[in-house]
């Protein structure tokens, strides 16, 4: 059979793919540490998905999720997360399970471009057990940071978005008052865009 057509091939050649769609490199992911990840890579973690389901490595896990990726962004190597001026000290296990899915997610990444270097089955073979040992480790990394890590790390983030999650309340507060007082006694605002809509372009003219 040829090595193009099997099931590992064509995950990691997607995986390619969208990485280089997205811009996402090993020097890109160090260039992020300790900063805020605020890009798209929802693509790029269901595809590491999908490898991890090829190798069947995914235990339970149903998905990644990026909001569980997040918070390792900002501590980088340091075991203190500095941001904004504060410096915040999580739990140290917290931090040194974030930061090896961090590194181990960063070494997947470096592998992921050598499928360039593929010509022939033998190299493949070698090659895509490394891969597979690198895919490995990022869901067992992933698997003790969920554990012990991302409750700590996600206060972290909680703390540091309070100001737009304030405003967000105010907004959705000033927003049933408004309506309230126009008889409107049952809200949906998931449900009826119009109405948010509506009540954006009045209040902001946008």
């Amino acid at each position: 059979m040829d090595y193009k057509n099997t099931k590992e091939w064509k995950c990691w050649e997607s995986l390619k793919e969208v990485c280089e769609k997205l811009q996402i490199t090993e020097d890109k992911m160090s260039s992020l540490s300790g900063k805020d990840l605020t890009e798209f890579w929802e693509p790029f973690l269901e595809r590491v998905f999908k490898l991890g389901i090829c190798f069947k490595q995914t235990a339970k896990l149903k998905e990644i999720r990026m909001h569980w990726i997040r918070p390792i962004f900002f501590m980088g190597a340091e075991k203190t997360v500095k941001i904004d001026g504060k410096e915040y000290e999580p739990n140290y296990e917290a931090t040194s399970n974030g930061f090896g899915l961090f590194r181990s997610m960063g070494f997947l990444i470096s592998k992921i471009y050598n499928i360039d270097q593929v010509g022939d089955e033998k190299t493949f073979k070698k090659t895509k057990k490394e891969l597979q040992d690198l895919c490995g480790g990022v869901f067992k990394d992933l698997g003790k940071y969920l554990k012990v890590g991302y409750k700590d790390l996600k206060i972290v983030i909680k703390d540091v978005l309070k100001p737009l999650r304030d405003l967000r309340r105010a907004n959705y507060n000033y927003f049933c008052q408004y309506y309230k007082e126009l008889g409107f006694e049952e809200l949906n605002l998931l449900y009826d865009r119009k109405l948010c809509n509506d009540f954006r372009t009045k209040t902001t003219g946008i």
